[in-house]
């Protein structure tokens, strides 16, 4: 009877689905690489509902989602739960303006419009800083710095006239002395090519790394069993992916990483258009995958720093390249690095799975 590599319950195989090693909402392959009798409904149910909803729509991952086409302009509502923000630069005219995308049927397409909102130029500044309605209600005393004269400047996108009035409103409720002097022509943004250059402003929190840290698992689990996935030393980031237990500072498990995890590429180049997921042992206890939805921002994720068990070799990576659908075997470049003194163990231990008898036969 199998078992579920998250939940631990050994469970009838009518009880388990299939289990994606790459969310579907980030693109379907040939030939997909996919879990079978491995994840149980109950946890994969919690995960479409948590981890894989957050990190398709609330992430910077669900910004590459929406460009690439993962995800449809029609089928889009907005991006909530305050991950992400977007201003036009600070060197572009009217720097450090809130945008906000939004499906427009009328063009097809999406589009940023200005909500309401509050820019501050505090005496000796000389930019302006923007807050939304949200934010002044929520804190109004950004208005009033203690000690500090500002001016205010009160925007709105043509549109949203009700919007102008409710926020004029809130100003004047939180500062009664304000003073209108008048209306303003703010200049256009600047173009490029027809498009309009948005600086986003994201926040990677705890239940995106998770959810990261399950693609990892799947990962393992497909390459290397689901029994091997089952070993206890994998149960504290088990625990982190399932029940959201320890990794207090999620970085125990998941880091942020500045490098490009493919050996022709460089910060500044990138050429692959795809996933990256890759797998292997940095030293002999610990086992870490590397995670980079749409090559951009890399992951690694520590699967264990205890290994405990007959060590086997692993060095594997895969690009899920969306845009035709198809998934490549990477090639590993490079050596594996081990401990002093510990050399000779990984031969040994492979030594003796190699030498196993199988199937009862010597």
């Amino acid at each position: 009877m199998p078992a579920c590599i998250y939940c631990r319950e050994a469970l009838g195989t009518e009880q388990f689905n299939k289990e994606h090693v790459i969310p579907r909402q980030f693109g379907a392959f040939q030939n997909n690489q996919t879990l079978i009798h491995t994840v149980c409904r109950g946890c994969n149910a919690y995960f479409g509902q948590s981890l894989e909803k957050a990190l398709g729509r609330n992430s910077f991952e669900a910004v590459f989602r929406l460009r690439h086409g993962q995800k449809l302009h029609r089928d889009f509502l907005a991006f909530s739960e305050g991950r992400l923000s977007f201003r036009i630069p600070a060197s572009q005219r009217g720097a450090g303006v809130i945008v906000v995308p939004e499906p427009d049927p009328d063009v097809g397409d999406i589009v940023l419009k200005i909500p309401p909102q509050v820019g501050i130029l505090r005496e000796g500044q000389s930019d302006y800083q923007y807050y939304t309605e949200e934010e002044l209600r929520t804190n109004g005393r950004i208005l009033l710095p203690a000690g500090a004269k500002v001016t205010l400047r009160l925007i709105s996108g043509k549109e949203d006239d009700s919007g102008f009035e409710r926020l004029r409103d809130l100003v004047l409720t939180l500062v009664p002395k304000f003073e209108e002097q008048g209306e303003i022509a703010l200049p256009a943004p600047e173009r490029f090519d027809g498009q309009i250059v948005v600086e986003i402003h994201g926040t990677i929190d705890k239940l995106i790394a998770r959810a990261v840290a399950k693609i990892a698992f799947n990962y393992m689990a497909k390459h290397v069993g689901a029994g091997f996935a089952l070993n206890s030393c994998f149960d504290p980031i088990r625990r982190f992916i399932r029940h959201d237990q320890g990794g207090d500072d999620w970085r125990e498990f998941v880091q942020i990483v500045a490098k490009p995890l493919l050996a022709e590429e460089t910060a500044d180049l990138r050429i692959t258009r795809g996933h990256i997921v890759t797998l292997g042992w940095p030293t002999i206890y610990r086992l870490q995958a590397y995670v980079s939805p749409y090559n951009s921002i890399a992951y690694a994720v520590t699967m264990t720093t205890s290994f405990s068990d007959v060590w086997r070799p692993i060095k594997v990576g895969h690009v899920f390249d969306w845009e035709h659908r198809v998934i490549h075997e990477l090639i590993a470049v490079g050596a594996v690095l081990l401990p002093p003194g510990r050399t000779q163990l990984p031969a040994k231990a492979y030594a003796a799975i190699v030498a196993r008898p199988r199937d009862g036969h010597q």
